[in-house]
């Protein structure tokens, strides 16, 4: 915990158009989140950019769109959409401008040129019942802590999420009917949040090895193999990659037929990998550890 920075970006928070209450504050650095779902967040959210860039909108998925958008990974919440499915939405400009949204949308920023630093306020699940310690720190940071009052009435003004329907989307030549989606009911769902997206940005230029996100499209390119008609038969080890594991492996859900011969997910981790290889891959064999593969 930054006190000081967070001290400031709390006040500045005194700047949105309304009276807005939150539990968290997240700052971007030249930071493009891809498509996601806040799915942990509760009521609306308030976004803004700083800086000196071009571009970068906010897109967000709306029935009246006509900005195109590809699903290339399950989005929580939202079964009815699959990896290929192009979606429609509207850029909502958010430079030196306040925006407030819903984040449990499909949204996504675009990319920019420039330098700029992104703030979102919002509110998380359970921030209402946080103890009482926390409340007095972050209160005497100067954070507006909701109440369940708050919440409750904004959550009640934002309405139930939109249901896509199939006038609204279109496939892809390339996605597979059949490709399986994570359901929303299921606890061992891979968060789709700016968390994953930047801890896999983090691991871009670390190394000398792929990062987490196009990969596979790399991987593709270099073994010459059309994977629209052959069967892709994979070993993967994942070592103490963390959440940044199951996101490089949904690079490879566009595939027809990925199948993944075995699989070693080694170092402290939460099996996020391993969870997600089975819902959506077909493994063979999976190892927690290294010294269990033979």
């Amino acid at each position: 915990v930054m006190p000081n920075l967070s001290a400031l970006v709390a006040r500045f928070a005194k700047n949105i158009p309304e009276p807005f209450c939150f539990s968290s504050m997240q700052l971007n650095l030249d930071y493009n989140a891809k498509l996601h779902v806040d799915k942990n967040n509760f009521g609306p959210s308030y976004i803004i950019g700083l800086g000196s860039y071009a571009q970068g909108q906010l897109w967000i998925m709306h029935a009246d769109g006509d900005v195109p958008m590809t699903v290339h990974a399950p989005l929580r919440g939202y079964p009815e959409l699959r990896v290929g499915d192009v979606i429609y939405g509207k850029l909502h400009c958010i430079k030196h401008r306040w925006l407030k949204f819903n984040g449990q949308i499909p949204h996504c920023a675009m990319e920019f040129k420039g330098h700029r630093v992104s703030i979102v306020y919002f509110s998380r699940k359970g921030s209402e019942t946080m103890d009482l310690d926390g409340r007095h720190f972050l209160e005497n940071l100067g954070v507006a802590l909701p109440t369940m009052e708050w919440l409750t009435k904004v959550a009640e003004e934002m309405g139930a999420r939109p249901v896509v329907k199939a006038n609204q989307r279109r496939r892809l030549d390339f996605a597979d009917p059949g490709t399986p989606v994570i359901e929303d009911s299921s606890d061992d769902e891979v968060d789709e949040d700016e968390d994953m997206h930047r801890l896999a940005d983090d691991e871009e230029g670390s190394g000398t090895g792929l990062s987490a996100t196009g990969w596979a499209r790399r991987f593709h390119q270099e073994l010459h193999v059309d994977w629209s008609s052959t069967l892709v038969e994979l070993g993967i080890t994942m070592c103490c990659a963390g959440p940044a594991a199951a996101l490089a492996l949904q690079e490879l859900l566009p595939l027809r037929r990925p199948k993944i011969l075995a699989m070693v997910e080694d170092g402290d981790t939460k099996d996020s990998a391993i969870r997600f290889a089975r819902q959506n891959l077909r493994v063979q064999c999976a190892y927690k550890e290294l010294n269990e593969f033979q």
